[in-house]
């Protein structure tokens, strides 16, 4: 579901240097997102710190520098609000100074037969949660 700009306000306040998050929001974007120092810390305390590394990490790749200030300006009106809201992997990879992927999905060779690749994988999954969420039959258990 969208956020609008009503919504965020209720969710978070903005102060001086940007928005504040709080609580649960707080925790994920410090988690997840924010730029971290070699130990670790927190580098940015707010979203409009992490738009605008994003916004300049990915206006990098233009030619020039006049390109990549107005380019940033772009990303960066977009990003803003939390208007648009990329992938995970965009907001804490892009202008972090890591060469890490900025996909959320990969695609996996499927070997010389696809369908019986897509089987064993479909098999292997299901065992998986099969397994995973099946007691164990040596341990008794209150539903056993």
């Amino acid at each position: 579901m969208a956020t609008t700009s009503a919504q965020t306000t209720d969710q978070a306040s903005t102060i001086g240097d940007g928005t504040r998050l709080e609580g649960i929001r707080h925790k994920v974007f410090v988690d997840r997102y924010a730029l971290k120092g070699e130990d670790g810390t927190p580098l940015e305390e707010y979203p409009e710190q992490m738009w605008r590394r994003v916004a300049a990490g990915i206006a990098a790749v233009e030619p020039t520098a006049e390109k990549q200030s107005a380019w940033t300006e772009k990303f960066y009106d977009l990003l803003r609000d939390f208007k648009f809201v990329p992938g995970g992997r965009i907001l804490s990879g892009a202008g972090a100074g890591h060469q890490v992927t900025f996909y959320n999905c990969f695609v996996v060779g499927l070997g010389e037969d696809p369908l019986d690749s897509l089987a064993f994988g479909a098999r292997s999954s299901a065992c998986g949660q099969v397994l995973g969420n099946t007691p164990n039959a040596q341990r008794q258990t209150p539903n056993a």
